[in-house]
């Protein structure tokens, strides 16, 4: 009976605290504090208290810039009607309950402030519609907040849309006072919470730990890996396959992995046990599952377990060669699969080079496709081998063709090829010839008759198919390359307010245009640390890694195996294609590992091969002071005959005096000592914690390209670049090409065949003329 009471006062104040989520907990209970509250309300209140705050503290913000949503800096819109889609993704796990739109943008001041704006869309969702007043063009910030029930699941486009116009009389709708642009300070704030319940199962395990739509604009993704306290090699090893299957399937490079010990943390985790881990449920069968986190219970763990590391292994694989055919929350392997086998060279996310490539394997049919007077630029963006050897050719034939609307008297219009931002070629969209056939063909074309000349000529169909050849030059092929194909219309204007061209502009790329690369030998100059900080080359030259061993010490450190994570996530990265047969082994294991290409990560003293090794190393340690080496001298002239036949970086003039004791971060690259043409990539840091940096350089878009030569000290703010240690070569040469290569850097030698070649002939004449 005395709870009836006090009901009254007990369910506004549940309300208030179930809406007042973001309100700390000592203002709830200050809100119910009283001297005559009984002690059963007291202890109500305070239970509703904790619940907002738990419920507060699941609740996570994330904030989109214009890099994370696709656009690469400032948006400029241009023209009458000029639209940006920016599409972007959410984790299946987390649901929107607060989302702002920071807007920040400048606009032309010869608009007409009554007749232009801006149309902001959600998901073909009008969110607000923003005036373009007079008087304030520049510097304009705007703070939009947009309803959480507009937000989808996965796929979500946030739509900019300018309309603009300048004048009441006839326009031309592509006026150079036409425009608007959307500053890179613009943002979207997200407010996150746990989705109830959570969709999701081992099909989409990957949607956990990615946003989806990541992308190498994105910042790094930290992803926590548990383990049993007394893991062993083997669930290492397990733990790189499925970080190397996370990359491949999210298909981002932006993914970093912290380790932790016998508990997982709060948020989503990947966990790998044997039975050893509190509150996560283990099989001794090899099993995947995801289970709720005892830590957060809103969280997922994606848990790898069996009775022994063989069992993590198996259900890595598992996992990595079948993911997207599990479901449910739970599937035990009760049998290892067979793991194909892979040929040099054959990794997915690489273009073959048995054939002829067509465009419409690069990519889909929606993105060869324009539109309008101003289109956007169709781009390919494919990997090639970094050890393709173009030097001396032409470059690798591309056969393009081409289809676009025609116009009379258009004969400026033209397809712009660029390769990594390097114009190539421009080709005229209408010659000459083909618009003349076009008229005599064209019953309509007749003077006063323009529109009719529009409607018949104007139609895609009407367009020849064309065709172009070209040659990507080798200087310009870097291993992740992107082909720009951009068209450009010609406005024909013949007067004020006449003929005012009509948007209806398409150009498409034939899907059977195609790119060869199939001609070139394989052979590069070694050691070369931009090929492995690119693809992860020479490791990658095997997609599963078959020719790879990894180096850690006896005791890895923790940081130690999350550098070891995140490099086999790069390597899946790169190849789209798990890392599935490399070796994990110590140093005191590298004696059968000499025909494998030696990935060495260590830190301090922990990792032997740092003293075995030391007269290998680009790194010397003389007198306690560490030092590079000096650059290995040669009794002939170095000579460059062809400014881009190589792209060498300068020798250090000496020897170059290194951080102090305890700050040294470095990548090393050199030839295996275990057998030659076997190469050595050496991850180092004088401390554990100086790991992170190389972590950092790895998956940073901004910096990663920086790693050169064969030794790359890394800082927080700077990358130093040096080459010292002797150059070897991998892969083979025709025996023409070989004798070219080699005589590339001998011009002494050239000289002296020359001058014995004129000799010898001088003898021959001589002879011949005594005969006589």
């Amino acid at each position: 009976m005395t709870s009836h009471p006090q009901s009254p006062r007990i369910l506004p104040l549940t309300a208030l605290a179930v809406f007042l989520v973001g309100v700390p907990c000592t203002t709830i209970r200050a809100q119910q504090a009283g001297p005559a509250a009984p002690t059963t309300q007291v202890a109500q209140v305070a239970q509703v208290a904790q619940v907002a705050q738990d419920a507060a503290q699941d609740r996570s913000a994330i904030t989109l810039d214009l890099r994370r949503l696709g656009a690469w800096s400032t948006i400029r819109l241009t023209g009458a009607d000029s639209t940006r889609s920016l599409p972007f993704g959410l984790r299946p796990d987390t649901q929107v309950v607060g989302a702002t739109l920071k807007l920040h943008y400048d606009y032309s001041p010869s608009l007409i402030p009554h007749l232009s704006h801006l149309l902001v869309e959600l998901n073909d969702r009008t969110v607000a519609l923003i005036p373009l007043p007079a008087g304030t063009s520049l510097g304009n910030e705007k703070e939009i907040s947009i309803d959480p029930s507009l937000f989808r699941e996965r796929n979500n486009e946030l739509r900019l849309r300018f309309i603009g116009h300048y004048t009441l009389q006839c326009e031309d709708p592509f006026n150079s006072a036409l425009w608007m642009s959307i500053s890179d300070r613009t943002q979207l704030q997200l407010t996150l919470a746990p989705a109830r319940p959570a969709t999701i199962d081992l099909s989409r395990a990957q949607d956990l730990f990615v946003q989806p739509g990541a992308t190498d604009a994105t910042d790094p993704q930290v992803i926590p890996v548990v383990f049993d306290a007394n893991a062993a090699s083997g669930a290492h090893k397990a733990a790189g396959i499925v970080a190397s299957w996370l990359a491949t399937e999210t298909r981002t490079r932006q993914l970093r992995f912290e380790v932790h010990t016998g508990r997982p943390p709060r948020g989503n985790a990947i966990v790998l046990t044997t039975g050893g881990i509190t509150g996560v449920q283990a099989s001794p069968v090899a099993t995947l599952s995801l289970q709720p986190n005892p830590a957060s219970p809103d969280d997922h763990l994606l848990v790898l377990s069996g009775s022994d590391d063989a069992a993590l292994e198996r259900a890595a694989r598992a996992l990595a060669l079948s993911s997207r055919a599990l479901s449910g929350t739970r599937a035990e392997v009760r049998r290892d699969i067979a793991l194909p086998v892979r040929k040099p060279y054959d990794a997915p996310a690489w273009l073959p080079l048995d054939r002829p490539v067509r465009f419409g394997e690069i990519a889909g049919p929606n993105e060869l496709n324009v539109r309008g007077y101003m289109p956007g630029t169709i781009r390919l963006n494919y990997r090639v081998p970094p050890d393709l050897f173009l030097w001396r050719s032409e470059g690798a034939p591309v056969t393009l063709r081409y289809q676009a609307t025609s116009l009379p008297n258009q004969w400026s219009s033209a397809l712009n090829v660029s390769l990594n931002r390097e114009q190539l070629m421009s080709i005229a969209v209408n010659d000459e010839h083909i618009v003349q056939s076009a008229r005599s063909q064209n019953t309509a074309d007749r003077p006063g008759d323009d529109s009719a000349r529009a409607t018949s000529t104007t139609r895609l169909k009407d367009s020849p198919l064309r065709t172009a050849r070209l040659n990507l030059p080798a200087h310009a092929v870097g291993g992740r390359d992107q082909m720009q194909l951009q068209f450009s219309f010609e406005t024909v204007r013949r007067g004020v307010c006449q003929n005012i061209a009509v948007d209806n502009m398409i150009g498409t790329i034939d899907a059977e245009s195609t790119v060869d690369f199939s001609t070139f030998p394989h052979y590069a100059a070694m050691p070369d640390l931009a090929s492995f900080s690119s693809l992860g080359f020479p490791f990658t030259r095997m997609a599963d890694l078959a020719e790879t061993a990894v180096v850690l010490a006896e005791r890895p450190d923790p940081r130690e195996i999350a550098l070891y994570l995140t490099t086999m996530a790069l390597m899946g990265e790169a190849t789209g294609y798990p890392v599935l047969r490399h070796e994990l082994v110590t140093a005191a294991g590298i004696g059968s590992m000499k025909d494998r290409d030696l990935l060495v990560i260590g830190s301090g003293e922990r990792q032997s091969l740092l003293t075995q090794w030391a007269d290998r190393l680009p790194l010397a340690t003389v007198d306690g002071e560490r030092r590079l080496r000096y650059t290995v001298p040669s009794w002939r002239p170095f000579y460059r005959w062809a400014n881009r036949d190589i792209d060498p970086l300068a020798d250090p003039p000496g020897e170059i005096s290194l951080a102090s004791p305890g700050t040294l971060s470095a990548l090393m690259g050199f030839e295996s000592p275990l057998q030659a043409g076997r190469s050595v990539v050496f991850l180092y840091a004088d401390r554990a914690d100086g790991l992170d940096r190389l972590a950092a350089v790895l998956t940073d878009a901004g910096r990663w390209r920086e790693i050169k030569g064969d030794f790359s000290m890394v800082d927080d703010r700077f990358i130093e670049t040096a080459k010292v240690t002797p150059t070897y070569y991998i892969g083979a040469l025709p025996v023409e090409n070989k004798l070219l290569w080699f005589l590339r850097d001998q011009p002494l030698v050239v000289a002296l065949a020359g001058l014995l070649g004129v000799l010898l002939l001088a003898v021959l004449v001589y002879r011949r003329l005594r005969r006589r």
